[in-house]
């Protein structure tokens, strides 16, 4: 709470890095998951974001996310693996086959990308708004 009251962003690296203090994608062991990241989703329909973003994964007949966040101003998705990729260009590759799918934000295909961390505010731009888990598969 207190670093929402300071205004700070809050993210995390979904990727396990290799040692704390180390950056960049070299850093990074191996990938447990894939996901997405839809930013200022306008849903239509009487839809909300989150509905609107499950809807377009459907139509793209991709399995459900295992985790689905409000990330204040948009929509993250994730889809935890049954194996870890140890191979990085390879998930960099299904990174982006799944980008391409579901036309979400091209950026968001290196190994050390972080996401906004539920719990936290999102203070990138007003309204500042929270993140919090609209769905998870335990």
């Amino acid at each position: 709470m207190r670093y929402n009251r300071q205004d700070y962003n809050i993210y995390a690296g979904v990727n396990p890095r290799q040692a704390r203090g180390i950056s960049g994608d070299e850093g990074v062991l191996l990938a447990r998951c894939l996901f997405a990241d839809f930013d200022d989703i306008l849903p239509g329909d009487g839809c909300g974001p989150s509905e609107f973003v499950l809807m377009r994964i459907e139509e793209a007949d991709l399995p459900n996310p295992t985790l689905v966040i409000s990330s204040g101003h948009g929509v993250h998705t994730y889809w935890r693996l049954s194996e870890p990729v140890e191979d990085l260009n390879k998930w960099k590759q299904l990174q982006e086959r799944l980008i391409c799918a579901l036309d979400s934000d091209k950026s968001i295909k290196n190994p050390e990308r972080i996401m906004r961390l539920p719990g936290f505010l999102n203070v990138k731009e007003k309204p500042h708004t929270e993140c919090f888990i609209v769905y998870m598969d335990i």
